[in-house]
């Protein structure tokens, strides 16, 4: 009983919150004072101080106008063409009844692009649907949504570029990716009150993401730097940045602030909190980190044994393409690095199979390249120079390789090896 009044009175208090700038975006302030006074409005006319109510409808209307929110800028026009009715004002009436009818488009319109978005997210996610088909079907929704009368509504427009940069990125077009997301802030820029911090951090998160394919190191750690500056520390959508953060310091080889950013994700308050196929993510991090600990010489930070490296069991089973080859490499790694070759050689016979029915050339050349040059430990018995003479070729083709996009659990994006 406690809980429950408790819950009501907290309930009750959400009509009497104060929300403060900066802390919140200007059209957060406006949907949340609009979303009440709509509720004012529909109570009023409940009681019958319908006069009241159509002063407070037509005050409101220009706000909700000017921030697009269009289910309460409905549901006001719906109220005032009823007032309008109940009067005898048959202008007015027609006046509201032609709003209605324009906004049930709208909102219809903002409500499939919203689904179709949703739908392709949800869909690949879950592994419901090919790569392939989630880009065709991306591009197909971004095309048709460009086509419609609605275009120039914020809604409609932010999820066309959202489409796009989903159908780039799985099409492996990167360069395209980072130019949309450069679009998307332009438009973000040009319709400031309207935009959230947490939409101008998507995308520049993307262009973090692509520049790990692309190889824009610099461009990548600009976007990085105005995301930490529009992200709140420990929310969810920060978490997602220190990943691909993580991932961007690795890649330029700045080990200490990989280190850095380790440390500060798994000592923050709200770390238990992301699912756990999200904390496994890090726990796979940190393995790297202690492979690097001697030869990168990494304060504070102590090289783990290999045996509790091979005994490691990673809950990335379905993701076959993705960290599980991560889990791999390092596991290898650890051997060689401990000298273990009898080890090595039986890793290498389940990398055999592994390679044959998870990872082909024309979809993950990167990794099949990187097996390879493993494979060459065994054929060529380990002796160094024999190694490194017949590795050259295939090193080179690595490096000229871009940066994989592997799969994820628990987001449309997840990074690159």
């Amino acid at each position: 009983i406690r809980k429950h009044r408790i819950r009501k009175r907290l309930l009750n208090s959400l009509f009497l919150l104060r929300l403060p700038s900066p802390e919140f975006a200007e059209s957060t302030r406006a949907f949340y004072e609009c979303n009440k006074r709509l509720f004012m409005v529909n109570i009023l006319i409940r009681f019958s101080a319908r006069t009241v109510a159509s002063d407070l409808a037509r005050k409101t209307l220009p706000i909700t106008q000017k921030y697009q929110i269009t289910n309460v800028e409905l549901g006001l026009a719906i109220a005032l063409r009823a007032q309008s009715h109940l009067a005898g004002l048959y202008r007015d009436f027609e006046y509201y009844g032609k709003m209605v009818e324009e906004l049930l488009d709208i909102q219809l319109i903002e409500n499939r692009a919203v689904s179709s978005y949703e739908r392709v997210t949800i869909g690949f996610v879950r592994h419901l649907m090919a790569p392939e088909k989630t880009s065709d079907i991306s591009l197909e929704c971004a095309k048709g949504l460009e086509q419609s009368k609605c275009f120039d509504r914020y809604w409609v427009r932010l999820t066309y570029f959202r489409l796009m940069v989903i159908h780039y990125e799985i099409s492996g077009q990167f360069d395209r990716m980072i130019a949309q997301c450069s679009n998307a802030l332009t438009f973000l820029d040009a319709h400031s009150q309207l935009a959230q911090p947490a939409i101008y951090a998507e995308f520049n998160m993307q262009q973090v993401v692509a520049s790990l394919f692309t190889k824009q190191y610099d461009l990548g750690k600009a976007a990085e730097l105005r995301s930490l500056q529009l992200l709140k520390q420990g929310t969810n959508n920060w978490f997602e940045l220190m990943q691909f953060a993580f991932l961007l310091a690795m890649h330029t080889s700045r080990f200490e602030e990989a280190l850095t950013i380790w440390q500060d994700v798994t000592t923050q308050a709200r770390y238990p909190t992301p699912a756990e196929h999200a904390r496994e993510k890090w726990r796979i991090f940190k393995m790297y980190l202690d492979c690097l600990a001697e030869s990168a010489e990494l304060n504070g930070i102590t090289s783990r044994h290999p045996a509790t490296v091979q005994n490691y069991m990673p809950k990335f089973s379905k993701d076959k393409h993705g960290y599980n080859v991560a889990i791999i490499v390092v596991q290898i790694l650890f051997l060689i690095e401990s000298g273990q070759f009898n080890e090595v050689t039986r890793h290498i016979d389940a990398l055999k199979t592994y390679k044959s029915r998870y990872l082909r050339p024309s979809v993950n050349p990167r990794a099949a390249l990187f097996f390879k040059l493993i494979l060459l430990l065994e054929k060529e018995s380990f002796v160094f120079q024999r190694i490194r003479a017949r590795s050259v070729p295939l090193l080179e083709r690595l490096k000229g390789h871009r940066a994989e996009l592997f799969g994820d659990q628990g987001g449309l994006t997840s990074g690159a090896v």
